[in-house]
């Protein structure tokens, strides 16, 4: 069970920060067409 948490957490902090650099490019893109 601890394993699965661990995984879980590591997981989830991987999809926080792409998802984090996504949303910087995105901020980036609208930036740029002004």
């Amino acid at each position: 069970m601890l394993t699965f948490c661990y995984f879980f957490f590591n997981y989830a902090e991987e999809k926080a920060a792409e998802y984090k650099l996504q949303q910087e490019a995105e901020a980036q893109k609208l930036d740029k067409a002004e």
